[in-house]
């Protein structure tokens, strides 16, 4: 199989991927914090269930964001397979 990429836009993508994670994670603490501070005046069954909503939320996203970060290395490996590669055999059209 020849492979036709660009192993430097796997690696401008993958960076982008892992700034997205970093993005999320920094957020998802901030309205963890933010939640808990609210929850000190809202006392009532909507509030529950708020943070119930939220914290289904939240766990989709850390399974995301797990899942994307064993992305972001699997393209960094390809990367450097495809530099490999190329080093070898120039890619077509050069």
């Amino acid at each position: 199989m020849i492979a036709h990429s660009d192993p430097e836009r796997l690696r401008e993508f993958a960076m982008q991927l892992k700034g997205y994670n970093d993005f999320i994670e920094t957020m998802m603490a901030s309205v963890r914090q933010g939640t808990k501070r609210l929850g000190q005046s809202w006392k009532d069954p909507q509030f529950d269930e708020f943070e119930t909503i939220l914290e289904r939320t939240r766990n989709l996203l850390v399974n995301f964001t797990m899942e994307t970060r064993k992305t972001v290395e699997v393209l960094k490996r390809d990367a450097q397979a495809l530099d490999e590669i190329h080093a070898v055999r120039p890619p077509e059209g050069i």
